[in-house]
This record gives structure tokens, sequence and C-alpha cells, in this order.
């Protein structure tokens, strides 16, 4: 008995460092297909440093990035749900920031 769980405890300690071995400075993009987040439209930082985020949860918020005229109009959608299709999920010092492919407003 104490073999099998001296292999099961190596087997997952192995598992463990094979998944963190894996992650690169490349693996900070990462490209998607037909992904999307639900969530309200809101600013973070402070101006002249604000950005659009899209809020999913109490503790969880995407940077968004898009074309300015985007930009421009989603800034009058503050407080208002959408559903964002993203085709990037780029992680910063910041956060994490999405690159819009689409948007659909939530009625």
């Amino acid at each position: 008995m104490k073999n099998f769980q001296k292999v099961m405890a190596v087997t997952i300690i192995a598992l463990l460092f094979s998944c963190s071995a894996k992650k690169t400075a490349s693996d900070n993009i990462q490209l998607i297909t037909d992904s999307s987040f639900e969530g309200t439209i809101v600013v973070v930082d402070n101006a002249p440093f604000s950005k659009l985020a899209l809020q999913v949860n109490d503790s969880t918020s995407y940077y968004i990035e898009c074309s300015e005229s985007l930009t421009d109009s989603l800034l009058n959608e503050q407080g208002e749900l959408y559903k964002i299709f993203f085709s990037e999920k780029i992680e910063t010092q910041l956060g994490t920031k999405i690159v819009v492919s689409k948007i659909e407003k939530i009625k």
C-alpha cells in the first residue's frame, strides 16, 4: 500500500511540473476562435489613462482592445450588458486584455 501511495504522489507531482513547465513567454498571447464573455461595459483606471473593460463578475474584468470608432461607441454604453466575441486573449502587467472581433448588446 505504501508503494502505491508513493507512486501516486510522484505521478501527481510529475503532472504538475509538466503542466507548469510548458508555460513560456510566448504563451502570454492566446489565439482563440469563437470565444466570448458576457458582462457590463465599464471604464477602469483614472484619466488620462482610463480604459474600456468588460466586467464579467464582481472580481473579474477584461480590458477591451478594439477600433477607435468602437471604443467611442462603447464609451457611451457604460453600464450596459454586452456579449463580446474576441480573437485573442493577452496577459499584460495590468491584467488580461481581449481583442474584440464582434459585439452584441444583450437586452
